[in-house]
């Protein structure tokens, strides 16, 4: 898909305004990214897929004094917990995604979203991916869908839809100290949370493709390079 038009939501103030927001749709969900270079073709590139899909992204993390603070994998991580803390009830719904490598399709929506997440039944679900670092993986022993040998087996800690209730009661059982990993810190989670945390494997949230994609400032395309060679956005089905 190709997404022309340029759009930027940045609650800078306070979360209940991005909360009604996307209340007015009808559909209960806070959706938000930890960016901290806002020049990335990557980010504009979500930011106009987001806004064919109706769907308002708060963009947090451009504050650098957070960054020196918490590096940036803590910085998801506190930032996630701050948002799940902040929200009104425990029913609501939380979207993370990362902030230069996901594509939001044009069959997305707000309402989309919800209804894909209700049938899977999980209170929080996290995309697969095929591939991961070594020094950061977690293989196994988490709960995941589709085949009992999936294609993207590993968590994807970028790439999250969860219910308030369920992020509270995880960032109040599971605790960090930064500098943190969370791909580590999610992956040795979902091995312990396997009533609560499900792996997309299967993809029928999201996916991730099977081929590199090129992002500049006005399109997308599908390359035949190695997935070794070039990062690999997700796609939101």
């Amino acid at each position: 898909d190709v997404f022309l038009r340029a759009f930027l939501v940045i609650c800078a103030a306070a979360l209940p305004a991005c909360g009604t927001l996307l209340e007015s749709s009808g559909v209960d969900l806070l959706a938000f990214t930890v960016a901290t270079k806002a020049e990335e073709p990557g980010l504009r590139m979500m930011l106009r897929s987001a806004e064919e899909a109706g769907v308002p992204v708060w963009v947090r993390g451009m504050d650098a004094t957070a960054l020196r603070q918490w590096g940036d994998f803590g910085l998801k991580l506190r930032t996630l917990s701050d948002v799940a803390q902040r929200a009104q009830r425990n029913d609501s719904l939380v979207l993370m995604v990362d902030a230069y490598d996901v594509l939001f399709s044009t069959t997305a929506s707000l309402q989309a979203l919800q209804d894909r997440f209700e049938t899977l039944g999980w209170p929080i679900v996290f995309a697969g991916e095929s591939r991961c670092d070594a020094d950061a993986c977690v293989g196994s022993g988490g709960s995941t869908n589709g085949d009992s040998q999936p294609l993207q087996p590993y968590l994807n800690s970028g790439l999250l839809l969860a219910r308030v209730g369920a992020l509270r009661e995880i960032f109040a059982r599971y605790k960090w100290k930064d500098p943190v990993n969370d791909q580590l810190w999610w992956g040795r989670v979902w091995q312990k949370e396997r009533e609560t945390i499900l792996v997309d494997s299967a993809r029928k949230l999201f996916a991730c493709p099977s081929h590199s994609i090129d992002v500049d400032n006005s399109s997308v395309a599908l390359t035949t390079a190695s997935l070794a060679e070039k990062p690999v956005p997700e796609i939101w089905l």
